[in-house]
């Protein structure tokens, strides 16, 4: 019996080879409103049909996309683990697959997706029909750009949902608070700073708005060990494709308070006693 990639390509040459403009415009219309890129692959892995959103995704223009294959985008590092995935919708032994993957965009840099590869065969088994979907990754996304900036702050930093609850957070919680990163990931913010993200809700949406970590204010947080100490809380929202997340900054106002402490000590020691 021929091979999948025989029957496709004679199924292929029937059809005149590539696909008709028509039928790049009609999967594009079915599909652009989705925030997803589209194509559909053939058995060799190369780019038949793409969409206006996957075009965009990856930095490229239709015409050179289509000259491209899936191994040619991926990641080096991600492209052994899809090759084995792809070999099985290959033979016949799956029918789809799903992997979180970087594809190598055309300016260089990595993006984060998640992707959906789903075969359709005909009653003999061969290979009619592939679609990829591939949506941007923002829990990688943003894990990226967290590790990127607030990994090495001095300060204990979260990324929390819309909702509170924590999805990631820096080294700085275990020394400051006692918690290990991944005690603290479905928690909400709430554990460490009582009342604090409670506060921002209550007093509107605006508090939620994309905005620079400007606004500060003054807490009691509370250690894994339930020690209670002052600290500086500065909250910010970052949009992201799943809602509007917010990083909190806490310091630690410890040292700060005994500063302030030995200070007024000593000031009211070198007060002139009263005659």
């Amino acid at each position: 019996m021929a091979s999948n990639q025989a029957l496709y390509a004679e199924r292929q040459g029937r059809e005149n080879g590539a696909a008709r403009p028509e039928v790049h415009r009609g999967i594009s219309q079915l599909f652009e409103p989705a925030p997803l890129g589209v194509g559909k692959l053939t058995p060799t892995g190369r780019w038949s049909v793409v969409t206006d959103n996957l075009c965009r995704m990856l930095g490229y223009t239709r015409s050179k996309l289509l000259t491209k294959t899936v191994e040619d985008l991926t990641h080096p590092q991600d492209w052994e683990q899809e090759k084995a995935l792809f070999a099985k919708i290959l033979d016949g032994t799956e029918n789809s697959y799903e992997v979180e993957k970087r594809y190598i965009c055309h300016s260089g840099r990595s993006l984060w997706v998640t992707e959906t590869v789903a075969v359709v065969r005909d009653e003999a088994g061969a290979w009619l029909d592939c679609s990829c979907l591939i949506r941007v990754n923002e829990l990688k996304r943003i894990q990226e750009l967290f590790g990127l900036t607030v990994e090495l702050a001095s300060n204990a930093m979260v990324m929390t949902d819309e909702r509170g609850k924590i999805v990631l957070a820096n080294r700085q919680i275990e020394r400051i608070f006692g918690y290990r990163q991944s005690e603290l990931l479905g928690k909400s913010l709430e554990v460490l700073t009582p009342g604090v993200f409670l506060r921002e809700r209550l007093a509107g949406p605006a508090n939620l708005q994309v905005r620079p970590m400007e606004g500060k204010s003054y807490s009691l947080a509370e250690c894994k060990d339930g020690t209670i100490f002052p600290a500086e809380v500065t909250l910010g929202a970052v949009e992201s494709g799943q809602g509007t997340w917010i990083l909190a900054s806490i310091m630690d106002m410890r040292e700060q308070q005994e500063e302030r402490v030995l200070l007024s000590s000593e000031m009211k020691n070198e007060e002139p006693s009263a005659a």
